[in-house]
């Protein structure tokens, strides 16, 4: 959807050059097509059913995470399994950013403790959230979603998608977010004075979060250490292109497929770092030797997670 809102910008803020800045190129909305995080996460799950050749009835559980759910108590995991026609139990998972990495661990837990099947799905319509008129946040969300199909390996040794190590935390970060400030339920008072859009973080916040992002870093680089482990590349939750490429600077470990979403795509919330993994595990072929992939997250919130498998 283009913005309604392009022709009247400011004078003093040129979109393309800060498209550039930030690395997003393209972004694409649903706002206003009848398309939201539901419906999302539905044709993401198919499209991750067929490719692994799993049937409906063959799932256990799924698992969604969202920050842009389409209802307040609505089970949107529940309704994304019946829009798939399955009755497999629904787990929906908040964890801002980091929620669909968080819903791949869960879903590898309940694998081990014997499931046979699980869908893990990120769906995020944030355009549904985002102000037109605000164009640096207008310009930066997009609308997506990814999913995975899991299940037990088929043989002693570690297979291609397998979990080595993952760590979770949360944090505290003063200032400003960009997060949605409207509490829940919404009220009238809240809702018209814009409450629930997204805000522009400021400065004190963005070095908070810059020292979370950090610290999740040192983590994975500190687990990938101790068991022995080094890692090809970095799957990360991009967020834009400075933000990327300070975490490739701190890792030292590529992030180019990360820039590469983010410039077609738009910043996807928790859809984005499992985007990367479901394509990375897609495009490889399966005579290809494993490699050792990083993943991390941070979400508003604040929650971050750090992970390693074999990609």
């Amino acid at each position: 959807e283009e913005l309604d809102s392009i022709d009247g910008a400011s004078e003093h803020f040129d979109p393309e050059r800060f498209g550039r800045g930030i690395g997003v190129h393209h972004r694409g909305w649903t706002r206003g097509r009848g398309v939201g995080s539901p419906e999302l996460a539905i044709g993401a799950g198919k499209a991750a059913m067929d490719h692994a050749g799993c049937a409906p009835a063959d799932l256990c559980a799924v698992f969604v995470a969202t920050c842009t759910p389409l209802h307040i108590t609505k089970n949107l995991a529940a309704a994304v399994a019946q829009g798939l026609n399955s009755d497999a139990a629904g787990f929906d998972l908040r964890a801002g950013g980091a929620g669909g990495l968080e819903a791949w661990i869960a879903g590898a837990g309940a694998v081990a403790a014997g499931a046979q099947r699980v869908l893990v799905v990120a769906s995020e319509a944030s355009s549904h959230y985002a102000n037109p008129e605000d164009l640096p946040n207008a310009l930066l969300f997009g609308d997506g979603a990814a999913a995975l199909v899991l299940g037990p390996a088929g043989e002693s040794n570690p297979s291609k998608g397998t979990l080595l190590f993952a760590r979770s935390g949360t944090a505290s970060v003063a200032g400003m977010p960009f997060t949605v400030p409207g509490r829940l339920p919404p009220v009238e008072p809240s809702i018209a004075s814009g409450m629930y859009r997204f805000q522009r973080p400021d400065d004190r916040y963005k070095r908070g979060l810059e020292k979370v992002w950090e610290s999740a870093a040192q983590h994975v680089l500190a687990d990938l250490a101790e068991a022995k482990q080094q890692a090809a590349s970095l799957l990360p939750y991009g967020v834009s292109r400075p933000q990327l490429e300070a975490l490739a600077s701190s890792v030292q470990l590529p992030v180019d497929a990360a820039l590469s979403l983010l410039r077609e795509r738009g910043c996807l919330g928790s859809a984005g770092a499992l985007a990367l993994v479901a394509q990375h595990i897609a495009h490889s072929a399966p005579a290809e030797q494993a490699q050792v992939i990083a993943s991390l997250a941070v979400g508003g919130g604040i929650s971050w997670c750090s992970l390693a498998w074999l990609g």
